[in-house]
């Protein structure tokens, strides 16, 4: 005899927010950097950004909008093992997504990398805190003004 099996309770998370925090998005076309360095993060950070995100389902959707179609590799930059780290199959949007998606929500910075037939292209989604932006001092009236400059 099967035993009665009430259906689990699901539990809906509060859509992701962190008061403070969010990411400076930027393309650069041209050759994929052997190591993002530090220094290269820090100049960045003092150009305009194309876009500002606010929460890791923006950052992922972004960057993945930003690869060419025809990209043959796609690779996501790991932090923890200091390298490129080839991700999906050509073609594996979903995965592609995911696995940026799963690290903006860690709150680290995503980069990616895509070989295309016409260039390389490298997508660089900047984690800033309110204190690090220094777009904030710009803006007088809050953070939501910041997100409506539409870089």
């Amino acid at each position: 005899m099967i035993a009665s099996m009430r259906p689990e309770r699901i539990v809906q998370a509060p859509p992701w927010r962190a008061e403070g925090v969010h990411w400076h998005a930027y393309r650069a076309p041209g050759a994929v950097p052997a190591a993002p360095t530090d220094e290269e993060r820090a100049r960045r950070l003092t150009l305009p950004p194309h876009v500002t995100l606010c929460t890791p389902h923006a950052v992922s959707g972004w960057i993945t909008r930003q690869l060419p179609a025809s990209s043959i590799h796609v690779a996501l930059w790991a932090p923890d093992r200091r390298r490129w780290v080839p991700i999906g199959d050509a073609g594996d949007w979903q995965r592609v997504r995911l696995e940026f998606l799963l690290q903006a929500a860690r709150g680290e910075d995503v980069y990616a990398a895509a070989h295309a037939p016409g260039g390389n292209l490298v997508v660089f989604g900047e984690f800033v805190t309110t204190a690090q932006c220094a777009e904030h001092t710009r803006f007088t009236e809050s953070l939501p003004e910041h997100y409506r400059t539409g870089r």
